[in-house]
């Protein structure tokens, strides 16, 4: 799950580096102006936050998927002990 989370802030860095450094002072302010730089940090923010979104949902999943995994562990040894497998 580390590796997840690390990828995910390497990416959002790296698209927002990408962003920031090339394409925004040399593609997009020349082109459009202040207004396609503005388009340009409210899709980066999209971007970014749908990203971080995506790894709260799933955690959320893991843990969910976690505590199935344990119910279905304590009824099969209790279904052990009884003898009834």
């Amino acid at each position: 799950m580390k590796k997840k989370i690390l990828f995910r802030f390497v990416l959002i860095g790296a698209l927002h580096t990408f962003l920031y450094m090339w394409l925004v002072p040399f593609v997009i302010y020349p082109k459009f102006g202040h207004n396609g730089f503005l388009l340009t940090v409210v899709v980066a923010v999209i971007i970014s936050l749908s990203i971080l979104v995506t790894l709260f949902f799933g955690k959320k999943r893991e843990e969910h998927c976690d505590l199935d995994m344990e119910s279905d562990t304590k009824s099969d040894t209790k279904k052990h002990k009884s003898g009834k497998i």
